[in-house]
């Protein structure tokens, strides 16, 4: 089985189009979460992971959307000009049932694939989790495992392999850590984030028959910044916008 294992999606449809261009045969799509936010078209990208059936969960954007669901009337009745932030322009253009959708996405799930158990969610809100992603010696000062059995053993089957997945960190990475378990991120479609991250497009991950393929994708990112440009954005996001798309901007270059 070809799995596409994506995450940290933020809005970006035009980015996850070029990476089903190349991946369109992948037999299932697995999200680890931030669908939306710092982007400018959320529907689109939940219509994309509604299409696909894809296995996905909640991430914090997602959630600090959702915690403004009360606002969305005021907030659509705007025109996209009036907009200081990402999150607003996001509010306006989610529909009800994208809300609900987002509302319905689990913070953590597993799931079967190849004869591997993959325990999936977006972040297990370490202290520092870009920290966590680089430093085998921080996987073991967290006592991962002993945690991850602890909270998650109802999820997890005892009778096969089991694999970790996460995203937040938009740091693609696959670490073999205590017991033969794997600890695998998919980095981000979306932008790059960091000052080790000097490349601008796609970062994702394919498993075919438990096997990985770390895949990299560069997309015409002019009409992101082009919109950007037009909107009346804080200068913050502004700025922080050019530093995900714009390839003469260094990434988060405040």
């Amino acid at each position: 089985m070809k799995m596409l294992l994506i995450s940290d999606l933020h809005a970006n449809i035009d980015a996850l189009n070029e990476v089903w261009k190349r991946e369109k045969y992948a037999d299932l799509v697995v999200c680890a979460g931030d669908c939306t936010d710092f982007g400018f078209n959320p529907h689109e990208v939940i219509a994309w992971l509604k299409e696909r059936n894809a296995i996905c969960v909640i991430g914090n954007h997602d959630r600090a959307i959702l915690d403004r669901f009360d606002e969305r009337e005021a907030i659509r009745a705007k025109d996209d000009s009036e907009f200081k932030t990402f999150a607003d322009y996001n509010i306006k253009h989610l529909t009800d049932e994208d809300f609900d959708f987002l509302r319905k996405l689990p913070e953590v799930t597993c799931f079967e694939c190849d004869g591997y158990a993959y325990l999936i969610t977006h972040s297990f809100n370490f202290a520092d989790m870009f920290q966590l992603a680089k430093s085998l010696t921080t996987l073991s000062d967290f006592n991962l495992l002993a945690e991850i059995h602890e909270k998650y053993a109802h999820l997890i089957p005892k009778d096969k392999p089991l694999r970790i997945i996460d995203g937040h960190t938009h740091t693609a990475m696959v670490n073999h850590i205590a017991g033969g378990i794997l600890w695998i991120n998919p980095g981000s479609t979306a932008y790059r984030k960091g000052p080790d991250h000097q490349s601008k497009g796609s970062d994702y991950i394919v498993i075919e028959d438990g096997n990985f393929r770390f895949e990299h994708l560069y997309y015409d990112s002019t009409p992101f910044t082009a919109l950007l440009d037009s909107l009346n954005m804080e200068d913050w996001h502004h700025r922080v916008g050019h530093s995900f798309w714009d390839p003469e901007v260094l990434p988060w270059e405040q």
